[in-house]
């Protein structure tokens, strides 16, 4: 049977905790969780979650959106410095829906109801969620940001290679979590190799390439 991170054993998934970096995390984290699942149901509780949602989840993602309409679609197109794209990639409604997306994802959780979950519920809606809908925004932003630098094309030549290293990135970890779960057998594809030196190859090149495009079409 292939291995995979789902199909590991539960003795086998106790290898994780072995991981100096988030083994450790993860452990400190669940601890701190412990402490604060006392005050779960109170009127303070959920006041305070309320205060610190609005600061640290929708006010820096409204603030994103904001940003964007001030800088490239409030001021004046002479006054710029950059060129303004015909499209608005970070319009108002992008952060409406992103919102609309965060709240059904707590909605939907809320069917996850069995203690041992209910630690790591508010964790992902906090610390998975969150962070993918800012990722999202901030990527969209700079997708403005870089149409008046470098043009369609340079746009979406940095973001091809900005969603190549978000791969990279899941894969490496995937592979090195496989080791983990599973002795530190080496645990690699030739598919995996392939993309691997693919994409050692763009990350040495690459600066090269963005640079003499800056140098000779912008």
């Amino acid at each position: 049977m292939k291995k995979s991170i789902f199909s590991a054993s539960f003795e086998e998934s106790l290898n994780l905790l072995d991981d100096s970096v988030s083994g450790k995390y993860t452990e400190d984290l669940y601890q701190d969780a412990l402490k604060k699942e006392k005050y779960r149901g109170t009127l303070k509780s959920y006041i305070w979650l309320v205060i610190l949602t609005i600061l640290f989840i929708i006010g820096p993602n409204w603030l994103i959106v904001a940003l964007n309409d001030y800088l490239f679609y409030h001021a004046n197109p002479r006054d710029l410095s950059v060129g303004l794209s015909e499209i608005n990639f970070l319009p108002y409604w992008a952060f409406w829906m992103g919102l609309a997306i965060w709240i059904l994802l707590i909605i939907l959780g809320k069917r996850f109801n069995q203690q041992f979950i209910l630690i790591y519920r508010g964790q992902f809606h906090f610390m998975v969620s969150f962070i993918i809908w800012l990722l999202i925004e901030l990527n969209l932003f700079l997708m403005n940001l870089l149409y008046g630098l470098v043009g369609y094309v340079g746009m979406f030549a940095f973001e091809g290679l900005f969603l190549l290293t978000i791969i990279y990135m899941i894969r490496d970890k995937s592979t090195s979590l496989l080791n983990l779960l599973y002795g530190g057998t080496e645990i690699e594809s030739p598919t995996d190799r392939v993309f691997n030196r693919v994409f050692r190859f763009i990350i040495k090149y690459g600066g090269i390439v963005v640079a003499l495009w800056i140098i000779f079409f912008v």
